[in-house]
This record gives structure tokens, C-alpha cells and sequence, in this order.
């Protein structure tokens, strides 16, 4: 694979531009309605404590609807397999019966 120095060195400039862009580290996001501002920093870290665990439980609350409702479906899917296998099976046992009857109307072509 030959390439001519003008894409050689674009390459190493994207491949630079890359490698900074990834040493760099992500800036916190900064909410004005997170930004809890006190005299007392025991009040603010408390008050960031009380809003942490609104966050989480809210967090937790969604997770628990997600995880009832995918299981939901989960059960619906092997209730509506299930009931396919059940028709599959009853009709295979009734063809069997039917292979078993001897009168040649109800035979399946068997001779």
C-alpha cells in the first residue's frame, strides 16, 4: 500500500487531532438548577446527598419499570410459543390417531 506524503501527512494530523481529542478530560455538566451554593458547605453537601438520593431512587424506580416490563413481554412471547407448541402438538397427535384408524376414508393415504 503506496501513499503519497500529502495523505501521509493528513493521516498523521488526523490521527494527532484524534489522540488529543481523546487525552482530553470531559468537562462536568453543569446544570444551574444542580448548583447548590451555601455559606455552610455542610448544608451544601447535604443538600447534593438529599438530591443524589432523589436521583438514584427516581433511577431505581425507572430500571424496576423497564425490567416488569420487558419480563412482561418476555412471559407474553413464551405464553404465545407455548400455545403454538401446543397446536403443533395436537395436531401431530391427531394425525397420528388418524394414521391409526382403520377405515380408508379417514387414513392419511397410507396403504
Amino acid at each position: 500500500m503506496e501513499m503519497e506524503s500529502t495523505e501521509v501527512v493528513l493521516f498523521v494530523l488526523m490521527l494527532f487531532s484524534f489522540v488529543t481529542e481523546l487525552l482530553q478530560p470531559e468537562p462536568e455538566p453543569t446544570r444551574p438548577s444542580t448548583q447548590i451554593r451555601s455559606r455552610h458547605p455542610s448544608n451544601a453537601i447535604i443538600a447534593k446527598l438529599l438530591q443524589h438520593q432523589r436521583r438514584l431512587k427516581s433511577l431505581k424506580k425507572r430500571i424496576g419499570r423497564r425490567k416488569a416490563r420487558s419480563m412482561a413481554m418476555f412471559h407474553r412471547r413464551m405464553a404465545d410459543d407455548d400455545e403454538r407448541f401446543h397446536a403443533l402438538r395436537t395436531a401431530m397427535v391427531n394425525m397420528r390417531i388418524l394414521r391409526n384408524v382403520s377405515c380408508p376414508a379417514l387414513s392419511l393415504g397410507e396403504q
